[in-house]
């Protein structure tokens, strides 16, 4: 059975149907980064960044 599955997911990788490593590496370091964005904005209080940066915001 295991012989099978295994040959299963080679063809599903070949035709595409499932992710290869990389895909799913670089998927959950996407997701982490979104999820320490989201961290650092909460831990800030503030607006985003394109709002932080903006001179024309900022009050004296």
């Amino acid at each position: 059975m295991g012989i099978l599955a295994a040959i299963l997911q080679i063809i599903s990788r070949i035709l595409g149907l499932l992710p290869n490593r990389s895909e799913i590496e670089e998927s959950a370091n996407r997701a982490q980064w979104k999820r320490n964005n989201e961290a650092i904005d909460a831990d800030l209080n503030c607006d985003a960044w394109w709002v932080r940066n903006d001179s024309a915001n900022r009050k004296n």
